[in-house]
């Protein structure tokens, strides 16, 4: 990704009471960390306000997230592979 994604992410039958999003990313995709710059990239964690079974997120472009969900109630997940993307959604039991 050459410029951040805004992304629609929807829950099926299931709702989130709270959602974080972990973020490992910079504006130049040749940063790295180093012994003499070991903090130069960092993981950025943020709540996503109010996520119930609908909400977005703008993902950093060229980044690695990663989505934690706490839900409202007991469900199980099936997953998905398309090409590169894996994908997980929550299903009935």
């Amino acid at each position: 990704m050459r410029r951040p994604l805004e992304t629609e992410i929807v829950l099926r039958g299931a709702s989130a009471l709270s959602a974080k999003v972990s973020t490992l990313a910079d504006p130049d995709i040749h940063a790295h960390n180093s012994f003499s710059h070991p903090d130069a990239v960092q993981v950025r964690t943020e709540s996503i306000a109010t996520p119930g079974a609908r909400f977005t997120h703008t993902f950093l472009a060229a980044s690695v997230n990663r989505v934690v969900l706490e839900l409202a109630r007991d469900v199980t997940f099936h997953r998905i592979d398309v090409g590169e993307y894996r994908v997980i959604l929550p299903g009935r039991r």
